[in-house]
């Protein structure tokens, strides 16, 4: 049975530090290989505010994605949209 792969867009709010980031796509692509369509940011003294859209394999995969993101430091909030 082969899994059908979805894109997923996750929304991210925290703090702008420096190199968060590069932190944040190193995270995604090369520790968990999973493929990024597109990253957005916009900053705004001092917070930013984001959008990542993602393709996973399934539903875990996806969690398990979120619940890495919101464990580096800087960010506050991740939702998927």
């Amino acid at each position: 049975s082969t899994q059908r792969e979805f894109k997923a867009e996750l929304t991210l709010t925290g703090i702008d530090e420096m190199g968060l980031v590069n932190e944040l796509t190193k995270e995604i692509s090369n520790n968990l290989h999973i493929d990024m369509k597109s990253v957005h940011f916009d900053t705004d003294g001092g917070t930013f505010s984001g959008k990542i859209v993602v393709v996973v394999k399934n539903k875990s995969i996806l969690d398990n994605l979120v619940e890495k993101i919101k464990k580096i430091n800087g960010i506050h909030k991740v939702t998927r949209t």
